[in-house]
Parts: structure tokens; C-alpha cells; sequence
């Protein structure tokens, strides 16, 4: 429906205005609407935990990588080079 387009237009906007591109953009959400919106789109996402989202283990399947807080970030990166 419409509110689909127009949460895909956040991300494609955000990227034109980073002058990115989606092979080597990272979407983080913490919102499995949000996470599955990116993902259908195209990017790659990674979740962060967030005690506010019930649906964890979904959020977990929708995303590539999936991170319990912030200070995770560092295991990420050192994944991403692998």
C-alpha cells in the first residue's frame, strides 16, 4: 500500500542524498517493519536489539547481521572483513 512506498522513499532518498549505493549501504533498525522494509528494498540490514520490538527472532531472520547494543559494533566489523 502507500505507507509501504513510502517508507521505501526514506531509505532511497537517504541513499541518493548520501550518494551511496545499496551494495555497500547498511540499513541499522531496530523494528522488524522497518528492518523487513529495508530488506525488501534491497539493503543489507543490521538490527540492533531493542526491548521494544516483541518479535526478535524475526527481526534476527529478516536482517544480515544482528547486534545486541552498539558497543557489538566492533565483532561487526571485524565480520564484514572476513
Amino acid at each position: 500500500g502507500s505507507e509501504m512506498c513510502i517508507r521505501d522513499r526514506i531509505y532511497r532518498e537517504t541513499l541518493k542524498f548520501l550518494k551511496g549505493n545499496r551494495k555497500d549501504t547498511l540499513v541499522f533498525e531496530d523494528a522488524v517493519y522497518a528492518a523487513a522494509t529495508a530488506k525488501e528494498d534491497g539493503f543489507k540490514v543490521v538490527s540492533v536489539y531493542d526491548k521494544s520490538e516483541e518479535k526478535q527472532e524475526l527481526l534476527k531472520e529478516i536482517s544480515d547481521f544482528y547486534l545486541k547494543d552498539f558497543l557489538s559494533i566492533d565483532s561487526l566489523l571485524r565480520r564484514m572483513e572476513e
